[in-house]
Order: structure tokens, then C-alpha cells, then sequence
């Protein structure tokens, strides 16, 4: 068994960081470091880089200049960035503690307060080692993670090396993830983050590998507040593909993860105020996104466990186990029916707008369609892609609903620097959907040429 070594470095780091900060003790300076060397026993296979050609190299090497050297030249230069993860990063780097007036006291301005810890603690960590700028090599080693787990998905599917390389390209030069803008790789905000997750746990789907496709699972709802969404979307179209062990593995992960943050985040949503444990209700609902994907696999079981997994999402919101996010605004005026009707056709104008920008992503998501749609007209099976395709459709349709949803103050925000980024969460997935469907559209001689040297290679 073996997992990606970035994402087994986060995920041990986390395990072992919220509990120490559930007893109120703060997380050793070396522990990153510590987590680092143990996730190499199972990251053995997966240290070299990949081969991407001449193309994805060159892509590769001049956008990895450009993220690096807008990340350690000055700090956050963007609002989020700057206030908010930036913020919580550098009080963690005091002393790791979360005992801290700022954390404790409810008096105090915290814009970011309630925001998931991931990100800030590994920035805190990286700091302490390289400083406050060269701490910020975090962003463009998250960054690299991602483009090479794309390339070595797509090695392990045989795809032609020219397809592997046109892939990675497009990924690397990004504009939505290279512009020193809101959400970029370089920017400071946790969407990179989501972004390395959603792209690690498309790839462990598609190779129908168990402990990756947890691991991201359990990290997503610790990285950022939508992260409970998207867990919840992947173990849903896993488990509808008809996938048993990497659906199960996926709900457990996302499941601990909300028992590892939930806890936490009431605190420190609300400092002082009765814990209470309407939080428990939170790790329902990876489970019942289980048992909805199941119910579309099995059309007998379809009606009752789509009911159960609306009864138990209905259940989560109005026990108020969303109440510590934004997450819970939507929650609650969907059970209401407060809908902004006359915003509907704005927001969903937006939304597609920004998933086909011709400069921030360009045919990111347009590809996969077409790719899909010509295999079909082919006669050929989708396969796994077909599941991410699904997953990426309805984590636009999420982004759709919660703007329209979420608090109406922050609506115009959402729309004008939100939904870009939402979007840009899912390009790596999109890439690597595209670079699966391609590579079926190949000759079978180049299949057979890629897998030949796919095998070599390793």
C-alpha cells in the first residue's frame, strides 16, 4: 500500500496536530518535518517526478519560476490572503497554541475566525524553518504536488507521453492559478489547497487506490469550509460508478475529518459560549453521501437511501451542526425556501460564465465535455472519468446553489471575487478527466506504445 507523499506528509501532520490542539497544547515546531519523514516508507514509489516531455517540462519549469517568485518576493498581497489564512498563520507561529487572546477571546477582530487550521498551521510550521517569506514555498511545493499527480495518473492509464505533456502544459499555465491574483497559487488562500485535494482524490479514484482517496478526504473538510461539499460529491459519484472499497474509505476519511475540526471550529467560532454537541451530526453526512451513491447504483435501493441522505442533510441543518460557517446560511434558507429568485438568473450567468472564461481557464472545462461527448457518440464507455465529469458538474451546481443560498450581504463579493475561485478549485480535476478521456480516444498503437514505455518508465 502506498499513498502520494505530500498528502500522506498533510495528513499524519493533521492527525497529529487537532488533537494536540483539542487538549489546548500547541503542535511542536518540528512536527511537519517529523511527518515528512515518516510518509516516506509509503511514498517509496511516487519520489521521482514524472515524465511530462519537452513541453510539459518547459510549461512546468517557467510557471514553477513565476508561482515561486511571487510567493516568497512579498507576503499576501490579496485581502484573504493577507487578513485572514496569512493572519492566523502568523499568530500560530508565536507558539503553535491556540490559547492565544486572539483564538480565546471573542472581543477580539479575527476576520478569519472560524476558518479551518490546515493551511495556516503548515505556513506557521514552514515559517519557523524558513522565515516569513521563505516560509511561502509552501504555495508552489502544493502546486507542483498537484501537476504531478495529474502526469502520473495519466502514466499509470497509458496515455501517450504527448498527451501527458499537452495536459500538464495547459494545467501549468493556468492563468486562473498562476496570476498573482484572488485565489491563485501564489495569493495566500486555502482554494490551492482544496485544489491539491480534489486533484489527489480524482487520481486515487481513478486508479481505484484505498488510503490516497481517504486521506484526501479527511484533509478536504480541514483545509476549507466547502471542503465538507466536495468530499461529500466525490464519495457520492464514487460510490455511484459501483465502487466498494474506495467509496467506504472515502466517507470514513471525510467522517474522522469532521470529527478531527468540527469540535474546534465551534470553539472557535464562537469563543466562550457553550460547546454544545450539535457538531456530532456532521460526520452523517459523508455517510449518507455514501448511501446516496449507492442508492444510484442499485435502482431498488434508490428511492429510500436518497430519502435517508435528504433526511439526514435536513437533520445536520436544522440541529445547527453548520452554524460555526457560511455553510449553515445556505443550509438554513434552502429548509426555508429563501430563494433570491430574481438573483437566480444573474448567479447562474455567472457561474457558467466564470467556468468558461476564455482567459482564466480557457477549455479547462470545455475539453472533458468534448472528449466525453465524442467517446459516446463513438459508442465507448466513460469508465471512472465518467465519475469525475460527474463530480466536477456538480460541484459547479454547488457553487451555484450556495451563492444563491449563502449569507445575501456577501452575494455581490461571492459573485465578484468568489466564484472564479471555485471554480479554479477543480481545474486540476478537469485536466486530469481530459487527460483520461483523451488518452481513450487514442490510436491503439499509441496506447500500446504508452503503456510499453509506462512500464519501462517504472
Amino acid at each position: 500500500m502506498s499513498a502520494p507523499w505530500l498528502l500522506t506528509t498533510l495528513a499524519l501532520f493533521a492527525l497529529a496536530a487537532h488533537p494536540l490542539w483539542l487538549l489546548g497544547l500547541p503542535p511542536p515546531p518540528w512536527l511537519l518535518a517529523a511527518c515528512g519523514l515518516a510518509a516516506l516508507p509509503l511514498a517509496r514509489r511516487e519520489l521521482l517526478p514524472p515524465r511530462l516531455g519537452p513541453i510539459g517540462l518547459a510549461a512546468l519549469l517557467s510557471a514553477l519560476a513565476a508561482i515561486t517568485w511571487g510567493s516568497v518576493a512579498t507576503d499576501s498581497r490579496v485581502w484573504d490572503g493577507f487578513v485572514a489564512w496569512g493572519a492566523t498563520a502568523k499568530w500560530l507561529a508565536l507558539d503553535g497554541s491556540l490559547q492565544q487572546p486572539v483564538f480565546t477571546d471573542g472581543a477580539t477582530y479575527l476576520p478569519s475566525r472560524g476558518y479551518p487550521l490546515l493551511q495556516p498551521a503548515l505556513l506557521a510550521q514552514t515559517m519557523a524553518w524558513f522565515g516569513p517569506l521563505g516560509g511561502r514555498l509552501l504555495f508552489p511545493c502544493l502546486w507542483l504536488s498537484m501537476l504531478f499527480a495529474v502526469a502520473r495518473t495519466l502514466h499509470a492509464r497509458s496515455a501517450p507521453l504527448r498527451t501527458i505533456g499537452l495536459c500538464a502544459a495547459a494545467l501549468a499555465l493556468l492563468p486562473a492559478m498562476t496570476e498573482g491574483r484572488e485565489g491563485a497559487a501564489d495569493s495566500g488562500y486555502a482554494d490551492l489547497l482544496v485544489a491539491v485535494l480534489l486533484t489527489h482524490a480524482a487520481a486515487a479514484l481513478l486508479r481505484e487506490r484505498t488510503l490516497p482517496f481517504a486521506l484526501a478526504c479527511l484533509l478536504l473538510p480541514l483545509a476549507k469550509n466547502e471542503g465538507l461539499v466536495h468530499a461529500g460529491v466525490l464519495v457520492a459519484c464514487a460510490a455511484a460508478r459501483g465502487g466498494r472499497a474506495v467509496p467506504v474509505a472515502g466517507a470514513i476519511g471525510a467522517a474522522a475529518g469532521l470529527l478531527l475540526w468540527a469540535p474546534l471550529q465551534t470553539r472557535l467560532a464562537a469563543p466562550g459560549s457553550a460547546p454544545g454537541w450539535t457538531w456530532l451530526a456532521l460526520p452523517l453526512v459523508p455517510l449518507a453521501a455514501l448511501a446516496f451513491g449507492v442508492g444510484l447504483a442499485r435502482p431498488r435501493w434508490r428511492l429510500p437511501l436518497a430519502l435517508g441522505s435528504a433526511a439526514v442533510a435536513a437533520a445536520v441543518g436544522a440541529l445547527g451542526g453548520l452554524a460555526a460557517n457560511s455553510l449553515g446560511a445556505a443550509i438554513e434558507n434552502l429548509a426555508r425556501l429563501r430563494l433570491p429568485w430574481a438573483d437566480l438568473p444573474r448567479i447562474a450567468g455567472r457561474v457558467l460564465y466564470e467556468a468558461v472564461h476564455p482567459v482564466k481557464v480557457g477549455l479547462t472545462f470545455l475539453l472533458p465535455a468534448a472528449a466525453a461527448a465524442l467517446l459516446r457518440r463513438r459508442g465507448m464507455v466513460l469508465g471512472d472519468a465518467g465519475a469525475l465529469l460527474a463530480a466536477i458538474g456538480l460541484g459547479v451546481l454547488a457553487i451555484f446553489v450556495f451563492v444563491a443560498l449563502g449569507p445575501a450581504h456577501l452575494r455581490s463579493d461571492f459573485l465578484r471575487t468568489g466564484v472564479d475561485r471555485y471554480i479554479a478549485q477543480w481545474v486540476g480535476v478537469a485536466w486530469l478527466t481530459a487527460g483520461a478521456l483523451l488518452a481513450r480516444l487514442a490510436p491503439p498503437a499509441a496506447a500500446a506504445n504508452a503503456a510499453i514505455a509506462s512500464h519501462r518508465g517504472s
